[in-house]
């Protein structure tokens, strides 16, 4: 068996070219920015984050089985800074992931339980 590189008299001269043109200018994606401190924690944990647009948040926090062990907010939210406290003595130790979706985009930031 010998290899080689293909080329042009194996593949042919088609080929697709797709080339989209908008007049619309593109919408700008903005995922929340999150602080989670103190990252780990022992007993309550502050997360704060940061809406660019104004949009319905929802705010969870789930364990390593993806099962939902807190939801910390689910309601439309303006644009700035906002704080959240989350008493996590009742969890037990371990990995956690504290996932906020704002208009259907999703960020998921890491949280540990000492």
């Amino acid at each position: 068996v010998v290899y080689r590189p293909l080329t042009s008299q194996d593949v042919g001269p088609s080929y697709l070219s797709l080339v989209l043109h908008s007049d619309q200018p593109a919408l700008p994606i903005s995922t929340p920015v999150i602080q989670v401190y103190p990252n780990p924690f022992r007993s309550a944990v502050t997360i704060d984050f940061e809406l660019k647009t104004p949009g319905f948040v929802q705010l969870s926090i789930y364990d390593l089985l993806g099962r939902e062990v807190a939801k910390l907010a689910a309601s439309t939210r303006n644009t700035g800074n906002h704080l959240t406290t989350f008493d996590g003595s009742g969890l037990v130790p371990g990995i956690y992931f504290i996932v906020i979706e704002v208009d259907g985009l999703r960020t998921k930031h890491t949280l540990i339980r000492h």
